[in-house]
């Protein structure tokens, strides 16, 4: 396995500070994950700004893992 083969193109990450989130996108479902609750919120409020996006809540499974 070569280092292309570890590469997502879906998942982006954000790390300032003790801050950090983890974004998976797949098709129209997004996947955010951190362990700040105000910087997740924060991104939440920003992307709903420029898409109405809907909060599901917390994510029960994850299939692909």
């Amino acid at each position: 396995m070569g280092l292309c083969d570890l590469i997502d193109y879906s998942l982006f990450t954000y790390n300032k500070g003790n801050a950090f989130l983890g974004l998976v996108v797949y098709v129209d479902d997004i996947i955010l994950a951190g362990n700040d609750t105000f910087a997740r919120q924060q991104f939440k409020d920003y992307v709903n700004t420029c898409f109405h996006i809907k909060d599901l809540g917390s994510l029960k499974y994850f299939l692909g893992i």
